[in-house]
């Protein structure tokens, strides 16, 4: 008996252990590592320059396909078993994307894969990183897309892709997503972005959660039945600041949008958003469909592409904003700080909208208004008006100015609008306008005003000096209309028989003048830009039947881009363009004695443009190209009795044969290269001139010039090219070598004045004299200087000089600045002068110091207050300007806290005391607690009980206020809680119940059976 008590005690206790072992491996199961399997490392493949192109509509390169025949996919496309590219490294070369599924709804997973500099623009490529093009079931997991020109990941027609825990930085777009549904986007890090981190476009249903945004946000657009939705929680972060997103609800305060990086409200109405800061992210404030919205106290700068936005949204109202340095502050349109779009009856006031993109724009809404604004240095424009029946009272603009469409509607805009200090003229429907009627104009806009003389008038740094609509017989002449971000002169189609003559052009960013109008003259004025603006042009000419004649145009990317019809140019000089002299795409076109000298690529460059007529032209030193005709779309362009010298190639023609005539019959051209003869010397080359190019072209009748006598041979040896004079004439030093020399002579000229010819006495003369210098104004002047022999033989050399008898000039005036306080100052003041900047100075030495290079800095600690500096520039030639600039320094910045107070758990009965210290670089001057009557805050930031705290929760609200008003708010929960019970065993071990349970049923069979053994 003892031994079978024995045996079953043995047997009761290794059911025991049994058990217990069981319960430990549940425990370990419970607590162990059950995520996503560890990713494949031991193969990997580099696959650049072979781009994965996957289509289940080709059989040559479907998914069975690839599988089959990649060692880098595996997998049978089921959701057990999902195809699989991991470990795969692509470069896309900037020409590719990466990887392209297409057509596809079997189950697969990219993971650990790089994937940059992948490249996909038009709409039949849009592509990047990846590409999915009606997918469904997959996943992008674990991957690296950075450095595409457009997308990291795209999704088109798409659903049921989880994209998770990827990094995606600095492509254009992160990800985006167009008519897409039913997918997931999570805990992904998205970091600078050019435009967006995400964008949804069209699409619905998909969730976003958890991912991590830095230096750009989210971006929704589409029809509002479909983007609402969407789920996109607030564990989101901007900046490490959640995105607040609501849609469909009302009524919302100040406290939803709490410490917000991203606000974005579909469908949402009568809500307040009121002091958060929404900077550096995509578009810091986006409104669709949502009316009676207050906007107020925001800062939203530094975004990509908007500072507030609202679509389709009316009657809400947007004041005291502080939106700056939003869209990257380029030319783009409708980017910049304050955007609506297809938005009525929204009145926007107060707010300043400096170097953005544009600071207000406004798209087919209505009825809108816009007062007193501060609009300043906006890269494209202050006001961008697309939209009817608006409203501006009270605006400021410097450095940028009011851009108007036709199609918009002013319902009205006083004179109390200003650019640059100075009054914005809008007539409508007004003729016979005279000077005293532009009195001090900073821009000027006519509609159906006719009969009118604009004049002397300085009509710079805005965006366009003056707009004309449906203007008929008025003269613009004698005007300064230069350095404006877009245009000079801006003329629309049904605007004709106007003059612009006399007027200086200089440095407008996009065209000096722009010409969509009919039957208009153009002469006589000094158009000038500046290359490195871009895409800039000096006369863009759209329509027809004007003449050009007399303009000087240089220093553009093109002197002039014609694709109008039956236009002359005339008697221009039109030199020293990047590209272009002349671009044309236009036809019936006559090109007449001009002189297109001294261009990059081409003096003329031809593309789709038929029966031009080009004569008597001096085309000269063109580097490239003096005439290039592009294509077989180029026929009947005539070109006779033009002068080509020294250029790259003089002339190709690669239209089809005999398309182009390139002589009328009976005098071709003069080619300085011809090497032929012309025997019976009737001035007509015995031998044609074959011309370059594909179409064969020849001149049958170049023009011959005997060099058979010896011609007057000068050298110039001082003054040298490009050589930098001042007020007083230069001394010059030529030699001259002819043994019959008869008379010499030398003449001036610059942009507008040619000098009659002073004679000199060879060997004795050698100055400029100082009369004729005085006769030319600053910048280029061309010395030539002649000879003739007692044969009347005859022969000049030019060289050209700079005079600098202007102050050096601001690349945008100084301005006034603001500092916050604590921050390093720092400005840029950017001085430019053709002879180049010899030094700066200021003023107060004790608090700023002032570079080489313009960069004006503090040199101790600024207190808060005003400080006026005056700043003083010289160049080479001892022309001084200066400016006197006002630097407010002042703290706006809020304390932070030390750390972010959190809610707090007392026990009843206890000393509640929690010590919320914040910090300020002025110091803390006190704390405020919003319940006074149980609770008390010292100067140190410690909270206390003012009274015995009752069981429950107060909400309590927390302000630090700095020494100059700003504060930093926080809102936390404090809960009193009953002292606590002794606490059982710990319920929360996973298993515990299952080993408590086994341990009490094995030792309770043992009680029994040792019972009945002992009855027994």
């Amino acid at each position: 008996m003892k031994i079978n008590l024995k045996i079953e005690i043995f047997i009761i206790l290794g059911i025991f252990l049994i058990s217990f072992v069981f319960s430990v491996n549940f425990i370990d199961d419970k607590f162990s590592h059950n995520k996503y399997s560890d990713l494949e490392t031991a193969k990997s493949w580099d696959l650049t320059g072979s781009p994965i192109i996957i289509d289940d509509s080709d059989p040559t390169k479907d998914w069975a396909f690839t599988e089959s025949n990649y060692d880098w996919c595996s997998g049978a496309g089921t959701q057990m078993d999902p195809y699989i590219i991991e470990n795969v490294t692509i470069d896309g070369k900037g020409s590719d994307t990466c990887i392209e599924i297409k057509n596809s709804n079997a189950y697969f997973q990219i993971r650990n894969c790089n994937l940059y500099n992948g490249f996909g623009l038009f709409f039949n490529s849009i592509g990047g990183g990846i590409k999915l093009d009606h997918v469904t079931n997959g996943m992008l997991v674990d991957n690296n897309f950075s450095l595409n020109i457009l997308y990291g990941i795209y999704l088109f027609y798409s659903e049921e892709i989880t994209i998770s825990k990827n990094n995606i930085s600095n492509n254009y777009n992160g990800i985006y997503v167009s008519w897409s549904t039913n997918n997931h986007i999570s805990d992904n890090i998205l970091q600078n972005n050019t435009q967006y981190g995400i964008f949804l476009d069209n699409s619905d249903l998909n969730t976003l959660s958890g991912n991590n945004m830095t230096n750009c946000g989210i971006g929704i657009d589409g029809i509002d039945r479909i983007i609402s939705y969407n789920d996109i929680s607030d564990s989101n972060l901007v900046n490490q600041k959640p995105v607040r997103f609501y849609k469909n609800t009302g009524g919302l305060i100040p406290t939803d949008f709490t410490n917000a990086g991203q606000i974005i409200l579909i469908n949402c109405h009568n809500c307040i958003i009121e002091d958060v800061n929404t900077s550096r992210s995509s578009c810091g404030i986006a409104l669709l469909y949502s009316d009676n919205n207050s906007i107020r106290f925001i800062n939203s700068s530094y975004n990509a592409d908007r500072g507030i936005f609202l679509r389709y949204s009316d009657y809400n109202l947007i004041y005291e904003n502080n939106v700056h340095h939003n869209g990257h502050e380029t030319q783009y349109h409708d980017r910049g700080g304050i955007v609506l779009l297809g938005s009525s009856y929204t009145n926007i006031s107060s707010n300043f909208l400096n170097h953005n993109s544009e600071g207000i724009s406004i798209q087919n809404g209505g009825n809108n208004t816009l007062y007193n604004n501060t609009a300043n240095y906006n890269t494209k424009c202050g006001i961008n008006l697309e939209c009817s029946n608006t409203s501006l009272y009270e605006n400021r603009m410097k450095g940028c100015g009011i851009d108007f469409q036709y199609s918009s509607s002013i319902y009205s805009l006083p004179v109390s609008n200003e650019v640059n200090q100075k009054p914005v003229y809008y007539y409508k429907g007004l003729n016979n306008l005279v000077p005293t009627d532009f009195t001090n104009a900073g821009q000027i806009i006519l509609i159906n005003c006719n009969k009118s003389l604009i004049s002397n008038l300085d009509l710079s740094y805005g965006s366009c000096g003056v707009s004309l609509f449906d203007c008929h017989d008025n003269i613009f002449s004698y005007n300064n209309a230069s350095h404006n971000t877009m245009y000079g002169i801006f003329l629309d189609a049904y605007s004709s028989n106007n003059k612009i003559a006399e007027n200086n052009f200089i440095e407008n960013i996009r065209e000096g003048i722009k010409l969509y109008a009919d039957y208009n003259l153009i002469s006589k004025n000094i158009i000038i830009g500046n290359t490195s603006y871009g895409d800039s042009t000096g006369i863009r000419v759209m329509g027809n039947s004007n003449n050009f004649s007399q303009n000087k145009i240089c220093n553009y990317i093109y002197g002039m881009e014609i694709t109008g019809y039956y236009n002359s140019i005339s008697e221009n000089d039109i030199f020293n363009n990047s590209i272009s002299g002349i671009n044309m795409a236009g036809g019936r076109n006559w090109f007449i004695n001009n002189n297109i000298s001294y261009n990059g690529n081409s003096g003329i460059k031809m593309a789709i443009s038929n029966n031009n007529q080009l004569k008597g032209n001096l085309i000269e030193k063109n580097i490239e190209y003096g005439v290039i005709i592009g294509d077989e779309r180029c026929v009947n362009n005539s070109f006779y009795n033009n002068f080509f010298i020294s250029n790259g190639i003089q002339a190709e023609d690669n239209s089809s044969k005999n398309s182009n005539f390139w002589d009328n019959g009976s005098i071709g051209n003069y080619w300085d290269d011809y090497n032929c003869n012309d025997v019976n010397d009737d001035g007509i080359g015995d031998d044609p001139y074959n011309i370059t190019g594909s179409a064969e072209a020849k001149d049958n009748y170049p023009i011959w010039r005997d060099e058979d006598d010896v011609k007057p041979q000068i050298l110039i040896n001082t003054p040298t090219s490009k050589e930098i004079f001042g007020k007083n004439s230069p001394n010059f030093d030529v030699d001259i070598i002819d043994q019959t020399l008869n008379s010499t002579w030398y003449r001036l000229c610059n942009e507008s004045i040619f000098t009659s010819n002073i004679t000199f006495e060879y060997l004795v003369d050698t100055i400029i004299k100082q009369e004729v210098w005085n006769l030319v104004g600053n910048g280029s002047v061309v010395i030539s200087f002649f000879a003739n022999d007692s044969l009347g033989r005859f022969s000049y050399k030019n060289v050209t000089v700079r005079k600098d008898i202007i102050k050096p000039t601001w690349k945008q005036y100084p301005s006034d600045q603001i500092n916050e306080f604590g921050i390093s100052f720092s400005y840029d003041l950017n001085a430019t002068d053709p002879s180049g900047i010899d030094s700066y100075w200021i003023n107060d030495t004790n608090n700023f110091q002032i570079n080489g290079n313009g960069i004006l800095t503090n040199n101790t600690f600024l207190s808060v207050g005003d400080y006026w500096v005056e700043i003083y520039i010289n160049d080479s030639v001892g022309n001084i300007n200066s400016s006197i600039i006002k630097i407010l320094v002042q703290d706006t910045t809020s304390p932070t806290w030390i750390e972010i107070p959190s809610d707090q758990i007392n026990k009843y009965g206890i000393s509640f005391s929690y010590n919320v210290r914040a910090t300020d670089l002025s110091g803390i001057d006190y704390y405020w607690i919003n319940d006074s009557v149980r609770f008390q805050i010292d100067s140190n930031g410690i909270i206390t009980n003012a009274t015995i705290l009752s069981l429950g929760e107060y909400w309590l609200e927390i302000r630090a206020y700095d020494s100059y008003g700003n504060c930093a708010t926080e809102i936390f929960k404090v809960t009193i809680n009953a002292p606590e019970e002794e606490t059982p065993p710990p319920s929360s071990i996973p298993g515990y119940n299952f080993l408590l349970f086994n341990s009490i049923l094995s030792v309770s069979i043992l009680i029994v059976l040792i019972q009945k053994k002992v009855k027994f």
